[in-house]
């Protein structure tokens, strides 16, 4: 399936099946791979599905303060390439835990949309006014946790195969752009509005793996989900009539990433 349709329901079939197959297949006990630290980069796509929210507050000097507020949602893809240090130790039986800390850097990719503006009937002041909007995430750090289990004998997958569950939490940087025009009623007060934020996100990301190959290098394919809300304000209009226009952006995402290992052979307490 090409990329451009992959959905977050057929990454969530992914997940719950094909993890469970492989723990039903690769069920004999058997060492894990050796502990120790692992070095790793790998490739990814994030689909990301954002809701987007714009308000307009106007202050006239000569009434109440109205809010008014318009939406919109799109979906799309943003690819990464990640570098990845991490140390796994053994605990009992095939059972393994890891620790990992990644960078990721990203191509311009950002997603986009725009509303066309709303006005409530009887109250042309009303308007949310029509514009673009773009959200773009830059770079990030991670720190994350992997607890699996080792899939035993050498099979077709190689004596490094296991199968794990994540957790962790990322320090996200994002770029957020965004546009707002339009005239009031008595034509003379203009809103122009044009704005580009710089803002960092912390979600948290769950979700699992799977590791193919030996001991010593290995390929690992895994999915993960993440979820975060951010925004911020500009202000604009005149000082008879100043407006506060507020954005807002809630991101819900899936990636999918395919990393390769190699371990040194040494490790804290090797």
């Amino acid at each position: 399936m090409p990329l451009g349709i992959i959905s977050s329901g057929t990454v969530k079939r992914f997940v719950f099946t094909v993890f469970p197959v492989f723990f039903a297949l690769f069920h004999s006990p058997g060492p894990a791979v050796a502990e120790g630290f692992y070095l790793g980069g790998a490739v990814g796509v994030e689909y990301a599905d954002v809701d987007y929210g714009k308000s307009v507050t106007l202050n006239p000097s000569d009434a109440a303060s109205v809010t008014n507020r318009d939406g919109d949602s799109e979906q799309g893809e943003m690819s990464s390439f990640k570098a990845v240090l991490g140390h796994r130790w053994d605990l009992s039986g095939s059972l393994y835990f890891s620790g990992e800390i990644d960078v990721t850097l990203r191509p311009d990719s950002p997603v986009t949309g725009s509303i066309e503006g709303t006005t409530t009937p009887g109250n042309p002041d009303s308007d949310v006014f029509p514009g673009d909007w773009s959200l773009n995430k830059n770079r990030d750090a991670g720190l994350s946790v992997k607890l699996g289990y080792a899939c035993g004998e050498p099979g077709f997958l190689g004596k490094g195969a296991s199968v794990y569950a994540l957790a962790g939490v990322r320090r996200l940087n994002l770029t957020l752009r965004t546009t707002a025009t339009g005239t009031l009623s008595d034509g003379q007060t203009f809103i122009n509005s044009s704005s580009s934020e710089d803002v960092s996100v912390t979600p948290w990301l769950f979700g699992g793996g799977m590791e193919i190959g030996s001991e010593k290098s290995r390929f690992d394919l895994r999915v993960a989900y993440s979820r975060y809300d951010v925004g911020y304000e500009s202000r604009s209009g005149t000082e008879a009539v100043p407006s506060v226009i507020g954005f807002e952006f809630e991101v819900s995402e899936w990636g999918v990433y395919l990393s390769y290992t190699w371990s040194p052979g040494f490790g804290l307490g090797i």
